[in-house]
């Protein structure tokens, strides 16, 4: 199963915070931090030495998306001060499905927005692939419900917005 990382940050965010969040969302949701095969943000936040030194580390490519492109992915946790700061509605969750609707593979968000309130993750994968199905599956089994909704990290689940 390839994943896709979405991230939104602060401009304050630090590598090593968000290389730690990215780490606790990955593992904390069973999935594989080697079946990764991108890091996905908005444009403008590309260039930022965090997330740079994050996909460096990881060995990850980092791909940025202007704000109208992320705007038009449907995401379940929109936020209207990423709306007003960014100029899209989502940053991490839609960065994360445009990443993989690139591949030309139909989208699904396996793990929602977690934030620890500098940086916000989430992740997609290919929505036809057998194990990304028995993967999310699983987790709504174990919890009785589709725990990809809940934040678990805490923080303002609105942190994604970059100022």
């Amino acid at each position: 199963m390839s994943l896709i990382v979405g991230v939104g940050a602060r401009s304050a965010v630090h590598a090593d915070d968000l290389d730690t969040l990215i780490g606790a969302t990955l593992a904390g949701n069973g999935l594989d931090p080697a079946r990764v095969t991108a890091l996905a943000t908005v444009d403008r936040r590309a260039a930022s030495p965090a997330l740079v030194e994050v996909a460096a580390r990881r060995g990850w490519p980092l791909l940025g998306y202007p704000a109208e492109a992320l705007a038009g992915e449907r995401v379940p946790h929109p936020s209207a001060l990423a709306q007003v700061t960014v100029g899209t509605p989502s940053v991490a969750e839609a960065a994360a499905l445009r990443a993989v609707r690139d591949t030309g593979a139909q989208p699904i968000l396996l793990v929602t927005k977690h934030t620890d309130g500098t940086a916000t993750v989430a992740v997609a994968a290919p929505a036809g692939d057998p194990d990304t199905y028995r993967h999310h599956r699983a987790a709504v089994d174990r919890g009785g419900e589709d725990r990809h909704d809940v934040d678990r990290h805490g923080g303002d689940r609105h942190s994604e917005e970059t100022r």
